[in-house]
């Protein structure tokens, strides 16, 4: 597949690549190995010397397994696949001029995909090898629950914070004072109950309200 066919594909999938990301030259995908050419292009010629291995060429890499994974699928199913998790990465050697990734698809279906990819100079010498690239289909991951995702991107925590003197009661504390009433929001996991209950037991005055609660 010519350069302009692949950009134009990937398109047609919704990623749109700008000028320093179009580092792909070509491609050909047969019998579970996927290769294609990649250059530096000239936006980054004046870059490269600031990093190990320029993002933007490793990223053609997996441009080069992501466009072929609908190929290796049982259905052949034209959804995009977003890198998900990587095993290893290892760099050798600098990027040159002009390069080939080989990748090797180790399982592919058509939620998933795990490969791994050899960037190699053009006398063949390793520069980049990548072990258990993991891919998933944009498909499936569409099809998870808002309570899984929301489990992938952050973490509920409740720290235990002490009472400052301000926040204690004192011996003082005039019968007529108004302390006003605590409240407690929280949702159906059980710590906003039992925060209420406690108070309550304390005998200070309490009003729970569901974090999902309407206000009118």
């Amino acid at each position: 597949m010519a350069r302009e066919q692949f950009y134009e594909k990937t398109r047609q999938m919704g990623f749109e690549y700008g000028p320093a990301f179009q580092t792909v030259d070509g491609t050909e995908i047969r019998d579970g190995h996927g290769t294609g050419l990649v250059r530096i292009p000239d936006t980054l010629k004046g870059e490269t010397a600031g990093y190990l291995f320029h993002p933007s060429l490793l990223d053609g890499a997996f441009q080069i397994l992501l466009m072929s994974a609908p190929a290796q699928t049982t259905e052949q199913s034209t959804s995009p696949y977003l890198p998900v998790g990587i095993d290893r990465v290892r760099v050798f050697a600098r990027p040159t001029e002009q390069m080939r990734v080989a990748a090797e698809i180790i399982e592919a279906d058509d939620e998933h995909i795990v490969s791994d990819l050899r960037v190699l100079d053009p006398e063949g010498e390793v520069l980049v090898e990548i072990e258990g690239f993991r891919a998933q289909s944009l498909d499936m991951s569409a099809h998870l629950s808002p309570q899984r995702i929301d489990r992938g991107l952050y973490e509920l925590a409740w720290p235990a914070v002490p009472r400052t003197a301000a926040e204690a009661p004192g011996e003082n504390d005039g019968a007529d004072d108004d302390p006003g009433a605590w409240l407690v929001f929280g949702d159906e996991g059980g710590v906003a109950r039992a925060l209420a209950r406690q108070l309550a037991e304390l005998a200070q005055p309490v009003r729970r309200a569901r974090a999902d609660a309407r206000v009118p």
